[in-house]
């Protein structure tokens, strides 16, 4: 069709099982298929542009990471080596190869083989004697390595060299411009029309079948990861505790400020009143404070969708207000333990799934510690798809809740929110 480039049928089932091997007790599934659209093929073919190409490559493999849930070696070797290769031309133009080894240091020598089998198969031989020169460093100076951070004082002369050959070898002829011959020659390439190449990945992304219980691993994992959070616990109890409770809906960076005479991290939270407010969690306690623009006056937000706080506050720093709250380190200290003894993330992940709420990105903050004979009780504020729950937490058991309501959603007992995370702890090794 395009010279290098040959259409493909569209293949009906683009994941297959391989047959039952004795050793394992379930069969891997494995994505036989890469799927790109017509229009990058074409634009690469007859213009020889290739950003299309590139973009729908790692748009296809990133799905298959990210929402079919398939592990590095369920997809094709090639789409596989591809997509390391991109990432390690990312980092390198963007902090050059110190970065890169700061990075990637816990899967070097993973990610570099697959670099390094990419280079080859897009002929990039230039590029492939600077990475062998990186891996060999690497090897003869291991704890030098260790120190690198990509940044002035952990940077390594040597690597910096390397990075002059790189960007200097860019100039020349981009090292993704040499992908185009080599992505035509992969077995498992299925070109598709644009209109079909959404719903062709879907169908890849959903034909996984450990998805599920991998979702599940996620998810609970990740609640787990925010719920048991001294930063997250610390401001969510800290917005709670305003004058009028507010719930954090987004967290910018972090920066230094100048609060009661000393240098503090504080991070700017937007909430759910339209309000942003500058949040510390230190050793002794978490306080909210004041957000103030230069000019001294507070922000006042519209409502709605927060993607990105850092995007919507704008580069200049604030300054810091009034005091508005205060929770000492005990009360962070407390609602942390018994979230890992109630399996409240375990809870939450069961009673969204019960009441068929999407748990995806779901997060919970605390909003309230009741001390009780039995147990203490903690609540905790709900965001999941797109709506504003309740969870309960106490040593019987959880129950989901809808604001102002008395019936729960779904409720759990302690042993089945047990059986449910030691569940999603076994879907983690599948």
């Amino acid at each position: 069709m395009f010279g290098i480039f040959s259409r493909k049928k569209r293949l009906q089932q683009s994941t297959t099982i391989p047959a039952y091997q004795p050793e394992q007790p379930t069969a891997s599934p494995r994505v036989t298929s890469i799927v790109v659209p017509f229009s990058a093929v074409e634009r690469a073919a007859k213009e020889n542009y290739v950003a299309d190409l590139v973009t729908a490559v790692m748009d296809f493999v990133t799905a298959m990471f990210d929402q079919g849930l398939y592990k590095d070696h369920e997809i094709p070797p090639s789409a596989r080596q591809f997509f390391h290769a991109y990432l390690y031309g990312m980092e390198v133009a963007n902090g050059g190869h110190s970065q890169f080894i700061h990075n990637y240091r816990d899967h070097l020598d993973k990610v570099t083989s697959d670099v390094h089998l990419a280079l080859a198969g897009m002929r990039a031989e230039n590029h492939l004697a600077i990475l062998k020169q990186m891996v060999a460093w690497v090897r003869e100076h291991p704890k030098e390595a260790e120190e690198q951070t990509g940044f002035e004082g952990g940077r390594a002369d040597f690597l910096d060299g390397l990075d002059d050959l790189f960007y200097k070898e860019e100039d020349s002829v981009p090292m993704l411009a040499r992908a185009v011959g080599w992505i035509a020659s992969w077995p498992e390439l299925e070109i598709v029309d644009d209109a079909e190449c959404q719903e062709a990945t879907l169908d890849i992304v959903m034909a996984n079948p450990r998805r599920e219980p991998r979702l599940r691993h996620r998810s609970v994992f990740h609640l787990k990861a925010v719920m048991t959070s001294r930063l997250e616990v610390g401001i969510g109890l800290a917005c709670a505790a305003l004058p009028q409770p507010e719930v954090k809906l987004g967290l910018g960076k972090g920066r230094r400020l100048g609060i009661d005479g000393e240098k503090q991290m504080t991070f700017p939270v937007v909430t759910n009143a339209g309000r942003v407010r500058l949040c510390v969690v230190t050793p002794t306690h978490a306080a909210a404070y004041q957000y103030l623009a230069a000019d001294g006056t507070e922000l006042q937000l519209d409502l709605g969708p927060v993607d990105s706080v850092d995007e919507l506050l704008g580069e200049g720093a604030p300054r810091v207000g009034l005091k508005l709250s205060h929770v000492g380190a005990d009360s962070i200290a407390t609602v942390i333990e018994l979230a890992d003894e109630y399996g409240a993330p375990a809870a939450l992940d069961l009673l969204l799934r019960r009441a068929g709420i999407d748990t995806a990105g779901a997060v919970a903050l605390p909003s309230m510690l009741i001390p009780s004979e039995g147990g203490s009780v903690v609540s905790w504020t709900v965001a999941a798809d797109g709506r504003l729950l309740f969870l309960v937490s106490s040593p019987n058991g959880s129950a989901l809740l809808r604001s102002g309501a008395e019936d729960p959603l779904a409720d759990a007992h302690r042993l089945e929110i047990e059986e449910h995370f030691v569940r999603a702890e076994a879907d983690g090794a599948n």
